[in-house]
């Protein structure tokens, strides 16, 4: 008889914990609530429209809270900077939602808190470009973002990466249209709360308005598609020491600026650009000084120094041998070809006689060179090309009765010739970009 008493309890006191169980889980509801930043922002503006309904709904499920189960804090970024530093900035985008929390929330528990710090939101990217698959360059970004590992490295140099596929994709035209229709939705905080109901004693019926809520989703809500994977035996997710360095030093180039030392001993006094282009050319511009006067030591005789006036310019294209994949230190080194086009002005006069030369030149012609790295932002660069050129020269001799001078000869020529010479100090100017 005991037993059997005892066995009646046992069962009945099984159905009562799986009946518990069983309203625990019914009653369990979920929120997810999302936060939008700016670029390179991490603080939640509650003056942004869509924050300030997040931070109500927030509020408002709070009253109906009575327990905390699980909370998922999910942070992200568009993948435009550096990975190492979206990931950075998606931590900091993580830390700003959960201070909001404990404001709202203040007793939660650490151990119901999940944190994921994800960074580049490649999954979203592949989700506009599967809506939008019709985009000129759509396909080629698709297969790269589903074979390319995130980073290839070898032997501390990266060699690819699945940013710069995408970034090629149709000439750069995709991820401009990237920038300016999708990126910006990436830039977000995303933060699900999982919780068991405040007991109601007459619980109003879900009105259609609520059921619409377009910043809060259910149990019922379709599950948000998980990240790809990104394993790699080449892939360095998280860089080792030496790599974590460099980028945390990553700078990103923006010009460089250099003198030609050999028009410079010359007494042509110059001053050039060299901006980076795309991932392996760049534009060159350069100019020749107008004035300098008795300053030209190899050029004077007996009878004392000449005056020398040049104004000058040059332009040139270079495609080097190296690409670079990121606009950092790497970038303007080593072999390069080289076409290039200029002119000028020149004026010689010897004070100490009544002669004077003057003249004007234009040319045009193809090269090779090479930008030695001389440290991490210096470049010592040695080029030269060969192409024709047209000279025109006045002489001019004695003087009139008005004290102009009296034109004797003018000669125009062309030839080919070298038509560039360079051996130039370039230091290239950077600074630390945001992440995105």
């Amino acid at each position: 008889m005991i037993k059997r008493i005892l066995t009646t309890v046992l069962c009945l006191a099984t159905l009562c914990v799986a009946a518990q169980d069983h309203h625990d889980r019914t009653s369990q509801k979920s929120v997810t609530t999302l936060f939008c930043y700016p670029s390179a922002g991490a603080w939640i503006n509650p003056d942004i429209q869509q924050n300030a309904e997040a931070i109500e709904i927030l509020k408002n499920t709070a009253k109906d809270i009575a327990e905390v189960k699980t909370i998922l804090v999910q942070s992200y970024s568009s993948p435009e900077g550096l990975g190492y530093q979206n990931k950075e900035l998606a931590a900091r985008r993580s830390r700003s939602a959960i201070a909001l929390l404990k404001e709202i929330l203040p007793d939660i528990r650490e151990d119901i808190l999940s944190v994921e710090n994800i960074g580049d939101d490649w999954q979203s990217t592949r989700d506009y470009l599967s809506h939008n698959s019709d985009l000129p360059g759509a396909q080629t970004a698709l297969r790269a973002i589903d074979t390319m590992p995130l980073r290839i490295i070898r032997q501390g140099e990266l060699i690819d990466s699945r940013k710069r596929h995408v970034m090629e994709a149709d000439e750069g035209r995709l991820w401009n249209t990237l920038k300016d229709e999708a990126f910006m939705s990436m830039r977000r905080t995303e933060v699900t709360i999982t919780y068991v109901e405040k007991a109601k004693e007459n619980p109003a019926a879900t009105t259609p308005e609520q059921e619409q809520t377009p910043t809060a989703s259910t149990d019922e809500a379709e599950p948000a598609p998980q990240p790809l994977p990104e394993t790699s035996t080449l892939l360095e997710d998280t860089p080792d020491k030496n790599t974590r360095k460099q980028t945390d030093d990553y700078h990103s180039a923006v010009v460089g600026i250099h003198t030609n030392i050999l028009a410079d001993v010359a007494t042509a006094m110059n001053f050039g650009l060299e901006i980076p282009m795309g991932n392996r050319s760049s534009f060159l511009a350069d100019i020749y000084f107008p004035r300098y006067k008795n300053w030209t030591p190899w050029w004077s005789d007996s009878l004392g120094p000449y005056d020398v006036q040049i104004t000058a310019f040059n332009l040139g294209y270079r495609w080097y041998a190296k690409r670079w994949d990121l606009r950092d230190h790497n970038v303007l080194r080593w072999f390069f070809l080289q076409a290039n086009a200029g002119g000028g002005f020149y004026t010689f006069d010897k004070p100490s006689d009544e002669n004077l030369v003057q003249g004007y030149w234009f040319h045009a012609g193809l090269g090779a060179g090479v930008n030695i790295p001389l440290a991490r932002w210096w470049r010592l660069r040695l080029s030269g090309a060969y192409g024709g050129a047209y000279l025109n020269t006045k002489l001019y001799s004695g003087h009139d009765i008005t004290g102009a001078p009296i034109l004797k000869d003018e000669t125009g020529t062309f030839g080919w010739a070298p038509t560039y010479a360079e051996f130039s100090l370039m230091y290239v100017i950077n600074h630390k970009p945001n992440a995105r």
